[in-house]
């Protein structure tokens, strides 16, 4: 069956967040927040920059955010779920998606987390 993000409307109003910060280029503050890891700020934007033709991010449409992909991991990784997300620019939707986790542990800091920008 295949899951969208609106299957998952706790975890909308965060995506939307760290997506905003993400197309400010705040990827230190969300590094230091917990929002976002294992990678580093600079090696977040550097993939971003990658990703996107170094053109700038540009805001996700709400539908867009709402029909991004969740799936489950299973065995005993410590994150339950993968979101991944369609990225922008100003010219529209680019090939690229930013992966987003949900920790098991909910009693970490932040149980939703950037993971990875990445090109299929």
């Amino acid at each position: 069956m295949e899951r969208k993000l609106m299957d998952y409307p706790i975890y909308v109003p965060l995506v939307k967040h760290i997506c905003g910060e993400m197309s400010q280029g705040h990827f230190d503050e969300l590094v230091r927040q917990g929002l976002a890891g294992p990678s580093t700020a600079s090696e977040y934007r550097v993939a971003l920059d990658a990703c996107l033709g170094n053109e700038a991010m540009a805001p996700i449409p709400d539908q867009a955010l709402l029909e991004g992909y969740v799936f489950e991991i299973g065995g005993n990784a410590p994150d339950q779920l993968s979101i991944e997300v369609p990225l922008f620019t100003n010219n529209g939707r680019s090939d690229a998606f930013a992966v987003f986790r949900v920790k098991r542990d909910e009693s970490a800091q932040s149980t939703l987390y950037l993971y990875d920008i990445l090109m299929p």
